[in-house]
């Protein structure tokens, strides 16, 4: 409530794209394709924009947590 649909479509999107970074098995190109993103590019802007680090950087933390 009180979101724009859009903006709230994208934080699903971007919360979808966590576990398949953390785990590691595709790459950050296929993580965004899959989150329905255009590019890799603005995936990592979009994904920055929310998480506050970018998609390597969320990558390398959940390996160290394993």
């Amino acid at each position: 409530m009180g979101v724009p649909p859009q903006r709230d479509l994208s934080r699903l999107r971007l919360e979808r794209a966590k576990p398949l970074l953390s785990l590691g098995a595709m790459p950050i190109a296929q993580a965004a394709l899959a989150c329905c993103c255009s590019a890799q590019s603005n995936f990592t802007r979009a994904f920055r924009r929310a998480a506050g680090m970018r998609p390597e950087a969320c990558r390398r933390v959940a390996g160290r947590a394993r």
